[in-house]
């Protein structure tokens, strides 16, 4: 899968794809964990913005697959 999520700055854009890199939901969190307090608010805006554009992309898809993806 491949979000796209325009306006964010050249941080922002760094943040996203090391959030992305991660391999689980515990990495994403000790990353978070481990910025500072200004940059952590950032990540964790990311965060919350890549989940919601990956709801948007799963309810873009066919309503067929879309009752597959829910099964898992």
């Amino acid at each position: 899968m491949t979000l796209t999520i325009t306006g964010l700055t050249p941080q922002q854009r760094i943040l996203c794809d090391v959030i992305w890199a991660c391999e689980s939901r515990e990495q994403v969190e000790a990353f978070v964990r481990s910025l500072p307090r200004a940059v952590k608010q950032q990540a964790e805006l990311m965060v919350e913005m890549m989940t919601l554009a990956v709801y948007d992309e799963i309810n873009s898809i066919d309503p067929e697959v879309q009752k597959l993806l829910t099964q898992f």
